[in-house]
């Protein structure tokens, strides 16, 4: 039998989650998904370099499996738009401390939503290119994202996920092509 090296890392249950500001509401539209995180980081970790890379952390949340273990991403929500979208645009971070160094990504919270343009049907892509920057059904993804101009741009999806506890939520994933990199397709 060959031995393998594994690394255990211990989980305190309230490291979940972190509020900066009790009294504020978390607004899921000032709310970006943090994914590839390193199982040692913790929420109030992860607000404290959110907080001074982009400013107005409110609260940042580790998504955790149904025992309650990270699963290696999580949420930040801040109090302005203007913070939002500065961590939006960074779209990939780099963490360096003394116990590891990580490349974590940066994409919109999504939520259930309408789409944008007709506001019939449900949207379930959203283009994070600043040009659009909004949810799409796909007749209307397909027939906006037919011009030369923004052919290019890649559409986000909600993956839903099973799982456990308050602060599990679905992660983000690309769609088309169908090369799996980790938990995201692109």
């Amino acid at each position: 039998m060959r031995s393998k090296e594994v690394q255990v890392i211990p989980w305190v249950l309230g490291d979940s989650n972190y509020v900066r500001c009790p009294s504020q509401r978390l607004d899921p539209q000032k709310t970006v998904f943090v994914g590839a995180l390193h199982g040692m980081l913790n929420a109030e970790g992860l607000a404290h370099i959110f907080n001074d890379l982009f400013g107005g952390v409110v609260y940042a949340g580790i998504d955790t499996d149904k025992h309650k273990y990270p699963i290696g991403s999580g949420r930040v929500t801040f109090n302005s738009t203007k913070s939002y979208m500065k961590a939006v645009a960074a779209a990939f971070v780099e963490i360096k401390c003394q116990k590891f160094s990580k490349k974590v990504q940066v994409d919109p919270y999504l939520e259930d939503s309408l789409c944008s343009c007709c506001l019939l049907k449900q949207g379930p892509y959203f283009c994070r290119d600043l040009l659009c920057f909004k949810y799409f059904c796909r007749h209307c993804w397909e027939l906006s994202h037919s011009l030369d101009n923004i052919r290019h741009h890649k559409p986000l999806m909600r993956n839903n996920r099973s799982g456990g506890g308050p602060a599990t939520r679905p992660t983000i994933s690309l769609t088309p092509p169908t090369s799996k990199l980790g938990d995201r397709e692109l």
